[in-house]
């Protein structure tokens, strides 16, 4: 009731966890600094990950210095703060603080996220679906009528779920219709705002100053790039989030996502930076999509993905399935009949996407994958120093979808997927705390094997180029023979060139020329050594293009019947 004076957390939450004692943890018990630890039973022998020291020792588990930095940076209050193992642990625990199971109501609006419900049955409640209106917006008076109806069937409405911009449909809820929402709920409002990083608003955030039965859950998978950590926020007033911390296990947010927050937030120029990439790629592809005989209606989105209406969306679905491209179907979601859902890429990602469509509603009704000139192959190389992921299609498009780490090797490789006109994806992870030369060589390795999968047996070219870059020149001859061979005769100044080692370029060569089991002849001479790699590269590229050519027969190039 709104007119009761207690506090949000003592007029809703279980009545049982207002007086529940926590555990107390070792970490919890101990304030101040020390040196010798000796009271939480961890081993004194740490494993070192990637350069991260301490994994021996339980984590803070109130996640104080992650807490400290997100509060300066949407400047609330630390208290006001939750750290959860992703907002599903956080959508969970409101759920378990708030709504007694076989009695309480949860509201979801359909069409909207699924783990809503998903978390709601697990805990044994009562569903009420308000659907969206068609503009997709919340339904005030429908809303207002289910929770009159949970309380005169005994079973009140405890939480209400908004997705802004919601999931899947891609618009946002205006803070007004929030406010409006919450002034006459009587329960949680529970703002889930994953995608608001590209909405170009603030969101909801100011409503909890406002509205003590608002909780604002966001997430660092979408924006911050780490879907893999785990990591979501929640923001609300101190009761909810000292109830939170009170039911919470011990150590919910581990060392590596702790320490993988704040160095996300240390990098948030860069983080705004790819923000503005995703938003102008999902106007392109808006655009692009708009203009395609077939595409029904593409839904306006202030997310980091597109709803998209077409006539048969599972046909269409299959058919990017079989050129390796995977979107969502969501025609059998409530209020969503008939779309897809397409989740914004990078450039190459969504050149590769809309050309795929194109195909598709074309008049011919191509239905040959986009790769139809080769035979994609994917390699996988995992040590304990990198794990390196390659997929490799000769003679494709020539786009390059590379994500090493070292950016100086991105560029490179990007260019010799152009130059080659091969499609290239390499996704690389590794010990560049130690240095670039385990990834550049484990890549290249990699990349290697993919090409000599692509190329064994096939009756193909085999066979030379010379490039000028600016003052530079490189000649590259390469012989797809089965015998790994690489002459270097090029020089470099400088002991880096950007953020790779100047050496590893040769080990590059070498490494690529072991795994793909070819002859590579380099030599390129010029006073600049970003040049000079740079024409070494394109060079190979034109090199392994006209060498990936097939033949016109159907025997390899060689006297011997044989490679």
């Amino acid at each position: 009731m709104k007119d009761d004076k207690r506090s949000v957390a003592e007029r809703l939450a279980r009545p049982g966890l207002l007086n529940l004692k926590p555990y107390s943890s070792a970490r919890d018990e101990f304030q101040g600094e020390g040196s010798v630890w000796l009271d939480a039973n961890e081993s004194p022998f740490g494993l070192r990950y990637k350069g991260i020291p301490g994994l021996n020792r339980y984590p803070d588990p109130l996640q104080s210095q992650l807490k400290e930095e997100l509060s300066k940076r949407y400047r609330v209050p630390v208290h006001s703060i939750f750290a959860g193992n992703g907002s599903d642990e956080i959508i969970d625990l409101m759920i378990r603080a708030f709504c007694t199971p076989g009695r309480d109501t949860v509201i979801i609006m359909p069409p909207t996220y699924g783990m809503y419900e998903v978390q709601a049955r697990i805990h044994d409640l009562n569903v009420a679906e308000v659907p969206l209106t068609e503009q997709f917006l919340p339904d005030e008076e429908a809303i207002g009528e289910a929770a009159a109806a949970a309380v005169a069937a005994g079973r009140p409405a405890k939480i209400l779920f908004i997705c802004s911009p919601n999931n899947p449909t891609g618009n946002i809820t205006p803070n007004e219709t929030i406010a409006s929402i919450a002034a006459t709920f009587d329960g949680i409002v529970m703002v889930d705002e994953a995608y608001i990083d590209f909405s170009g608003s603030d969101g909801a955030l100011s409503l909890t100053e406002r509205y003590d039965n608002i909780m604002v859950i966001r997430t660092f998978s979408k924006a911050r790039g780490m879907a893999g950590a785990r990591l979501g926020i929640g923001f609300s007033n101190r009761e909810i989030t000292d109830l939170l911390n009170r039911i919470k296990l011990p150590y919910n947010v581990n060392s590596l996502t702790i320490d993988a927050g704040l160095r996300a937030l240390e990098t948030e120029e860069a983080t705004l930076q790819q923000i503005e990439l995703i938003v102008e790629e999902r106007e392109r592809i808006s655009g692009e999509l708009g203009k395609i005989s077939g595409i029904s209606k593409v839904w306006p989105s202030a997310a980091n993905f597109l709803l998209v209406s077409v006539e048969e969306p599972l046909k269409l679905y299959r058919h990017l399935l079989e050129r390796g491209i995977v979107i969502r179907d969501r025609s059998k979601v409530r209020g969503c009949e008939g779309t897809l859902r397409i989740t914004v890429g990078t450039p190459p990602q969504n050149d590769l996407l809309l050309e795929a469509i194109a195909d598709y509603f074309s008049p011919s009704g191509s239905a040959q994958p986009a790769f139809s000139a080769g035979t994609t192959e994917t390699v996988q190389r995992r040590t304990a120093e990198t794990d390196i992921y390659v997929r490799f299609t000769p003679l494709g498009r020539g786009i390059g979808d590379i994500e090493t780490g070292v950016g100086f090797l991105d560029h490179m490789l990007e260019l010799l997927a152009f130059h080659s006109g091969s499609n290239i994806m390499i996704r690389g992870n590794g010990d560049l705390h130690i240095d670039a030369h385990h990834l550049v060589e484990d890549v290249a390795l990699t990349l290697g094997a993919a090409i000599g999968q692509a190329v064994k047996n096939k009756p193909l070219e085999r066979y030379g180029f010379t490039l000028p870059m600016d003052e530079s020149l490189a000649t590259v001859a390469v012989d797809i023979s089965g015998r790994p061979v690489l002459v270097f005769d090029v020089a470099f100044r400088d002991a880096m060139i950007g953020d790779m080692p100047a050496e590893m370029v040769e080990h590059f060569f070498l490494s690529l020329a072991t795994a793909a089991r070819c002859t590579i002849n380099i030599a390129a001479s010029g006073q600049n050594d970003h040049h000079i790699a740079e024409a070494v590269f394109k060079a190979f590229g034109r090199a392994l293009k006209m060498a990936l050519q097939p033949s016109g027969g159907d025997r390899v190039a060689s006297s011997k019947g044989v490679i």
